[in-house]
């Protein structure tokens, strides 16, 4: 892991880890040491933000990840995760503390903010932004000068999203995110992305934050990046799911999007059908690189050919040769 991290800082990347520190900890409160911290002790997704010993060992494990970075490349940011946490505020030690749901979510993430805080002090702290989403009062959060918010949703239908809930963000925090997904958002035990929906997930993304304006304003509101998030499982205890080599070819169309995007196009995005696009932005460029990929006549040539022919023998990489052709074909590519 130090060694990829130099690597990483040779060549000028960032890297941002996620720790997750309210929901989804199923990787730490499913082993009996930690299980008495989960907020249902029949579950093992979510930890308690009323027990004590929750912060201990939430400080624990954020001391370890920034320890581990700091000499070598101190982070910028950190990801601290909180999405997706449905059962809290129901054990006896939360309910004693007469909060609402709100409330008791914005002061943990507050709690985990500030032990960042104290570990790396120039060091921003990223949370998901669906549990902030729930809040229907949206609230200046002045105590949090030090979050992001990363705004999040994987499929191309948007009529549940608006310039309206990014004001809300933009009101509430300093600097927002987004995220799309270039893999692993297309069923939990899906073998292959559906390129068609991870490049349309992309291209509404950025439909939606191309020249933001609110209402009748002037003023640009600017979002501070975008994660392409590629997912190897919907939850710690879900199978495995559209693993990277077979998702390459997703992730290469969908940063020459942004990365065209970003250089300026005449068109109006907003009104640009996406095959139009791909066929007169992307197209050459893609089948160009897209030819240098592993394909059956043209796999795999690293030097341990030996381990890749066993490989090869176990798992049959038969299906991954075959969507690979049928991505080959343009026509079949965005039909």
């Amino acid at each position: 892991l130090i060694k990829f991290i130099k690597h990483a800082k040779h060549y000028n990347m960032e890297i941002i880890p996620l720790v997750q520190t309210f929901g989804h900890m199923e990787y730490a409160l499913k082993l009996k040491e930690f299980a008495h911290l989960r907020e249902n002790s029949q579950q093992p997704a979510a930890i308690c933000p009323s027990n004590n010993m929750s912060i201990v060992l939430i400080t624990n494990m954020l001391t370890q990840i920034i320890k581990l970075h700091t000499p070598i490349m101190p982070l910028k940011h950190i990801h601290i995760g909180c999405d997706e946490v449905y059962n809290f505020n129901e054990c006896p030690l939360c309910r004693t503390r007469f909060l609402d749901k709100n409330t008791l979510f914005m002061g943990h993430v507050q709690k985990v903010s500030e032990i960042v805080r104290e570990l790396s002090p120039h060091t921003k702290v990223l949370i998901w932004s669906d549990m902030i989403l729930r809040n229907k009062k949206p609230e200046k959060y002045t105590l949090f000068d030090n979050i992001e918010p990363v705004w999040w949703h994987y499929s191309s239908d948007f009529r549940e999203w608006s310039h309206a809930v990014a004001y809300n963000l933009h009101l509430q925090f300093n600097e927002i995110w987004i995220a799309s997904a270039f893999k692993g958002a297309d069923g939990f035990s899906a073998a292959i992305p559906n390129i068609r929906s991870r490049f349309s997930n992309n291209v509404e993304w950025m439909k939606l934050i191309f020249n933001y304006r609110f209402g009748g304003e002037n003023k640009v509101y600017n979002f501070k990046g975008i994660i392409l998030t590629g997912w190897s499982r919907y939850s710690h205890m879900s199978i495995q799911c559209e693993l990277l080599p077979i998702a390459m070819p997703s992730l290469l169309l969908n940063l020459m999007l942004i990365t065209t995007l970003k250089k300026g196009i005449q068109d109006d995005l907003t009104q640009t059908d996406i095959c139009e696009f791909f066929n007169k932005y992307l197209k050459t460029d893609f089948e160009n690189i897209f030819q240098t990929l592993p394909s059956k006549d043209n796999k795999c040539t690293f030097e341990e050919t030996k381990l890749h022919k066993e490989f090869d023998e176990v798992f049959n990489f038969e299906p991954i040769d075959i969507c690979l052709q049928e991505l080959r074909t343009t026509e079949m590519f965005l039909s």
